[in-house]
Formats: C-alpha cells, sequence, structure tokens
C-alpha cells in the first residue's frame, strides 16, 4: 500500500471537504454569469501517430504538453463562447525536424449545472489549423493550413467567484491540407486541465 505522509492526508481531507461542501450550494449561494479568461495545458494525442492508446496519460513520442489561452463570454441561459488558441509541438523520430501546430478555436459551451460551484458542461466547435515543420537552420513560416471540429465535454470547479480550476476531454478532428511531419491527419483525444479567471 501506498504511503501518505500526515501532511499529505490533512492537505487531502481539507480538499474533499471543501469540494463536498461546495456542491452543495444552492442556487441563491452561487450563481456564475461572467466572462473570463485561462490557461491549459492538455495531452493531445492524434491516433494516427499514438503507439500506446491504452496509456491516456502518455505523451505521443517526441511531443511536448499542449499550452493553450482561452477566453469566454459571460453565460446566457448556461450558454457562452469560448475563443482558445492552442500551440503543439513534436520531434519526428526520423530525422531532427520539429512539427508546430496552431490552433485557434471557436466553441459553444453549455454548462449541465449552471448555479453550483462544481458545474458539469458540454462543448463543441470549429478549429482553423496552421502549421509548419522547422528543421535545424531552417524555419518556414506556417504555410500547413487546415481546419477542425471538436466535440467533448468536462467539469468547471469555482474555487470563488473570481477563480477556478476545470478538467475537460475533447476529440479533435483536425486535418490538414498537405502533409506535416509524418501525416496529414491529427485527429485524437486531448485531455486538459485549466485555471481560469472571471471578471
Amino acid at each position: 500500500m501506498i504511503g501518505i505522509s500526515r501532511k499529505n492526508k490533512t492537505l487531502l481531507l481539507i480538499i474533499i471537504l471543501y469540494f463536498c461542501s461546495a456542491g452543495s450550494l444552492t442556487a441563491s449561494d452561487y450563481t456564475p454569469q461572467w466572462g473570463g479568461l485561462g490557461v491549459q495545458m492538455s495531452i493531445w494525442k492524434p491516433t494516427s501517430l499514438d503507439n500506446r492508446p491504452s496509456e491516456p496519460f502518455h505523451l505521443i513520442n517526441g511531443s511536448k504538453i499542449a499550452k493553450s489561452l482561452f477566453f469566454f463570454s459571460p453565460m446566457w441561459q448556461g450558454i457562452s463562447l469560448r475563443l482558445q488558441t492552442m500551440q503543439w509541438q513534436m520531434e519526428v523520430e526520423s530525422s531532427l525536424d520539429k512539427v508546430h501546430l496552431r490552433f485557434l478555436t471557436l466553441d459553444i459551451k453549455q454548462q449541465i449545472v449552471t448555479q453550483a460551484r462544481i458545474s458539469p458542461f458540454l462543448i463543441g466547435g470549429a478549429s482553423l489549423i496552421w502549421g509548419k515543420e522547422k528543421s535545424p537552420g531552417h524555419n518556414p513560416a506556417f504555410d500547413h493550413l487546415g481546419n477542425g471540429l471538436q466535440v467533448g465535454a468536462g467539469v468547471d470547479f469555482f474555487l470563488s467567484n473570481k477563480i477556478g480550476l476545470a478538467l475537460e476531454y475533447q476529440y479533435v478532428y483536425a486535418k490538414l491540407s498537405q502533409p506535416l511531419g509524418p501525416t496529414d491527419n491529427y485527429t485524437g483525444p486531448n485531455l486538459g486541465a485549466k485555471l481560469f479567471f472571471t471578471f
């Protein structure tokens, strides 16, 4: 059995008690309606490159954590818009080249529960994609274009009226106009953790 220190047990108990109490708040206690911004770190695994699909937390060989910045609109009847940029890169195993992809996505987000600190949601939208393959001594412009669609779900955890965390899973359909690195099809799951601020 894995040992847990007394300090970590106390911290874990505080976190559990906090979320249990927060989840029981009534509609009059919490009504998030704001817009805001945030950052995301995610594991994106294009299926065509994934030789370990049964391990969702294992990065594609040569790839790095995807980084995102996003903005979201005020909520109206549980619905909000989200504009997000994402950047991902991967070293090509057969060479010293690196594949760089950038996304600009627009999503519609539907909160399933709108008046609680723990709030599940559905999300989906479309993307524009820019890509390039960078090699030593050669750094071209983003000359590979593509488009995508994404659908998914997640949970928001509002720590206060101004700050929150989220976990989100999306399946991203991403196809480029021509091959970039080993493939032109970067479709696959994207599992992310978010930190966001409301205003």
